[in-house]
């Protein structure tokens, strides 16, 4: 188990390489992470001087941050480090003076919505054919196609 006083969270600096490897954990492809990612306050945690974890948020409107991309490195995973950045990302927000925090996932995205709730989201909406539309290959979580997107929400 990681130590959550060894974790370093900073945001990107310009100029900066982007956590490709990361952001693909989350995200299927890189053009589909470009459409997004240089309108984005990009957060990464460093466990010893290395990227372990990565969250992108944007701005949705003066009251609404919207996290679009959050991953962990694979070898770092199921030790906590999501749950903590999770919530690490909820106190910036509601520090900058959001309302509420946004996030989507895959309707079959077991983990995902299990890690979200705990952190406090609920569920808001669903986009329908999401996946569908946004990919032009057919995507595959746990064995379902993904199609539907669910929209979670936390009020700060």
């Amino acid at each position: 188990m990681i130590n959550q006083k060894d974790l370093k969270i900073r945001i990107l600096k310009p100029g900066e390489n982007i956590p490709y490897s990361l952001l693909l954990l989350a995200d299927e492809t890189r053009e589909g992470i470009n459409a997004y990612i240089h309108d984005s306050t990009i957060f990464v945690v460093e466990h010893q001087d290395e990227m372990i974890a990565v969250c992108a948020t944007v701005m949705k409107d003066e009251e609404v941050m919207e996290i679009i991309n959050i991953a962990v490195r694979e070898d770092y995973q199921n030790n906590g480090i999501g749950y903590w950045l999770l919530l690490e990302i909820i106190k910036k927000a509601r520090e900058q003076g959001y309302s509420e925090l946004i996030i989507g996932t895959a309707d079959c995205a077991e983990k995902q919505l299990y890690l979200y709730q705990k952190a406090g989201f609920r569920f808001s909406r669903v986009i329908k054919d999401f996946y569908i539309r946004k990919y032009p290959m057919p995507i595959f979580e746990n064995g379902i196609q993904l199609k539907d997107m669910v929209i979670l929400s936390i009020t700060l």
